[in-house]
């Protein structure tokens, strides 16, 4: 009788509870992976809560009866560290690419079971493990082996995208190399140690296996995807894309199977085990070549980043001759305004000279789409793609005609704010003219964002087509791992604190567009109201200072807001104007139907510029073709994630959105609440992505 086998590595020594925690652990280990399971499913699918409560007894019971538990009392201590790694990594990250709703909860989920799964997964595996039987010789032909499928999917396939599509990403080639770069190496290290320690009939399965999908995925990319969609664009229609799935799949298939038969088949062939080590060895050295290539031909355009932002330069200058100023407080709700005028309507002595347009609404309840609607003057409705919305309102004619108009009249326009998704401000770039390209210190990289969009692109370029829907990327996602931020005062208090005007240097014209925080961050109505006062606190000091310049008087000043309050009824913002000339001993107020579409004409009546007969059809109608007491159809869409079943069930847990409603109504403000309350839509918008 020969003697048991002893672990050589203290490494390897099982673990062997007592009676009292194996019975213990028997229960809880398949007790939290089945309620892992449920929670999972209630966060991530919104399942029904039988269904849940089915999955976890489901998952209890197959564990439980199969003792699964056995397995995590052969994990080593060292080895429990690798699964931790992982999954603190998963734990982190999983919500963000999965799940909105439930956040905490998914989190906690996603833990237990991908902790659990690992440390059995790790247990299993090391409880067949004869240390005696690693061979260190085996180390740089699996290496070799490894190294170029890794370097194919976590490098060059992300940075030749990326140096072949330069200007659609706002990062630089510092910003999203170095992780794949950490990630290949440790991940090749690992992935040929444990090859080496499991031995030499795992090593060959291994490097067979290596070789097959080393194959698989450069014929991919490099000849079978001629017809793939283009990516950041229109979501493709991947049902006309049978053909080339079936080829697809036939090639993986073949040059798979074929691999792996071969180098296993006839591993004793000199030959064929060197091919093994060979023929990826060329891949690899083709790729880093090829990239090499890529970068210094790219030059320092690889390291500059190509994006623009607003800068604050002038946001306290005006012009000393005319001035076209609008205030967009966000989040300024009329019913808020109306309030503190009802309690103190001293408080408004300063606006004596403006006019309040009690029944004006914006179209959207969106700073995202109603400020790009201000600036545009487009009567168009977005469809599926925001983006797509967003091109054809900057290219409108309305848009640039406006501008020109203000450019021919030696205006400057100086526009100010937080308001374009994705901080896709070279939009406006032909027009603003307090715009800059970013330098690093300007921007916030998200480098994880950055690596997770860049290994979704890989995703989508080496596998096979009938795998490609999954990895699609969403139309913004590129934009959304860089943010610039305002480099303008923006908030409330700052702007207050900083208004001290002071005249330009030259004899131009000033437009002036001002989008600031307003309202929007107080979370309760009373917060709402001590920062409205705030608001026309700062609105007192701005058009004090163009008194003490002498510009007050000949100024169109604007002050409104971009939409009211978030809720799920109709909530419309405030609107005041002053035009140039006009005094009075109280402010005014006018309930004619005015609309966000009026904006561009009542700015050239007010600059001496509009011209009736060219520009009543390209720009529509001013808040002066409309009388008090006239009904007027305007349309207002609500915002929100809701679900709709039946005749309209309502579900908001998240602060993102992908829907809009709309409503048409040729009333009020009144008559809007009403309809958003107790009527269903008349138009339903739903995005292709959050915003």
């Amino acid at each position: 009788m020969t003697a048991d086998k002893k672990p050589v590595n203290a490494l390897f020594r099982p673990l062997s509870p007592g009676k009292a925690a194996d019975t213990a652990v028997r229960i809880i280990y398949p007790l939290l992976m089945g309620l892992a399971a449920g929670m999972l499913m209630l966060a991530a699918l919104d399942a029904p809560i039988p269904a849940c409560i089915g999955a976890a007894a489901v998952v209890f019971g197959l564990l439980f009866r199969f003792n699964t538990y056995k397995m995590l009392f052969f994990a080593p201590p060292a080895a429990m560290l690798i699964p931790a790694a992982v999954c603190g990594h998963l734990i982190f990250k999983f919500p963000v690419y999965l799940l909105r709703e439930y956040y905490v909860l998914s989190r906690a989920a996603c833990g237990v079971l991908v902790f659990g799964a690992a440390l059995a997964f790790i247990g299993a595996l090391l409880s067949k493990l004869d240390p005696s039987a690693a061979d260190p010789s085996l180390f740089v032909p699996t290496l070799l082996c490894t190294a170029p499928l890794l370097f194919t999917v976590t490098v060059y396939l992300p940075t030749d995208l990326f140096l072949k599509n330069r200007t659609d990403f706002p990062f630089a080639l510092q910003d999203m190399i170095f992780i794949p770069l950490v990630y290949f190496a440790v991940i090749t290290l690992s992935a040929s140690l444990g090859a080496c320690l499991l031995g030499g009939r795992f090593n060959t399965v291994c490097r067979a296996v290596m070789l097959g999908l080393t194959l698989c995925v450069f014929v991919q990319y490099m000849f079978l995807n001629g017809s793939l969609p283009v990516m950041l664009g229109k979501q493709a229609d991947w049902s006309t894309f049978t053909s080339q799935k079936i080829i697809s799949l036939a090639v993986w298939i073949v040059l798979f199977g074929g691999g792996v038969f071969a180098a296993l088949k006839f591993r004793a062939v000199p030959e064929i085990r060197l091919g093994t080590v060979l023929l990826p060895t060329l891949i690899g050295a083709f790729e880093v070549v090829m990239l090499a290539v890529s970068i210094i031909s790219a030059g320092s355009t690889a390291f500059e980043y190509q994006m623009t932002r607003l800068t604050g330069k002038d946001q306290f200058t005006v012009s000393k001759n005319r001035n076209l100023v609008i205030f967009v407080l966000d989040e300024a709700d009329a019913r808020i305004f109306d309030d503190v005028r009802d309690e103190d309507p001293s408080r408004f002595d300063f606006m004596k000279d403006f006019i309040c347009y009690d029944n004006y609404s914006t179209r959207y309840d969106s700073t995202n789409f109603s400020i790009p609607q201000m600036l545009t003057g487009t009567d168009l409705i977005p469809e599926q793609n925001i983006w797509e919305w967003y091109d054809k309102v900057f290219a409108s004619e309305q848009h640039k005609r406006f501008f020109e108009i203000l450019r021919s009249a030696d205006y400057k326009s100086d526009i100010y704010g937080d308001f374009l998704i994705g901080d896709q401000y070279d939009r406006i770039a032909d027009i603003a003219d307090n715009m800059q390209t970013v330098t690093r210190e300007d921007i916030t990289v998200d480098h994880y964002g950055i690596n997770d969009l860049m290994s979704r692109f890989s995703r989508y370029l080496y596998m096979p087509y009938l795998a490609k829907p999954s990895f699609e990327p969403a139309a913004d996602a590129a934009k959304e791992t860089v943010r610039t931020g305002h480099s303008s005062v923006f908030n409330n208090v700052e702007f207050l604190n900083s208004c001290t005007l002071s005249p330009a240097e030259g004899d131009e014209n000033y437009f002036i567009f001002q989008h600031l925080g307003g309202l929007h961050y107080p979370i309760n109505t009373e917060n709402q109201h001590t920062e409205a006062l705030l608001c026309l606190d700062m609105m007192d000091r701005y058009l004090s200072e163009m008194k003490r310049l002498g510009v007050y008087d000949d100024a169109m000043v604007i002050i409104t807001g971009d939409h009211g309050i978030h809720l799920d009824y109709g909530a419309t913002p405030a609107f005041y104007i002053k035009e140039p000339g006009h005094t009075a001993d109280k402010m005014t107020v006018n309930t004619a139907p005015v609309y966000i579409t009026d904006l561009f004409s009542t700015c050239l009546i007010n600059a001496g510029l509009y011209n009736e007969s060219e520009h009543r059809s390209l720009f529509g109608d001013s808040i002066y073709d409309h009388k008090e007491g006239e009904e007027r159809e305007r349309l207002w869409f609500g915002r929100d994630s809701f679900k709709i079943q039946g005749d309209k069930e309502r579900s908001n847990t998240d602060m993102r959105n992908n829907r809009m409603y709309g409503y048409y109504f040729t009333g009020d403000r009144t008559e809007l609440d009403r309809k958003t309350r107790n009527d269903p839509p008349d138009i339903v918008l739903e995005f292709d992505t959050f915003y």
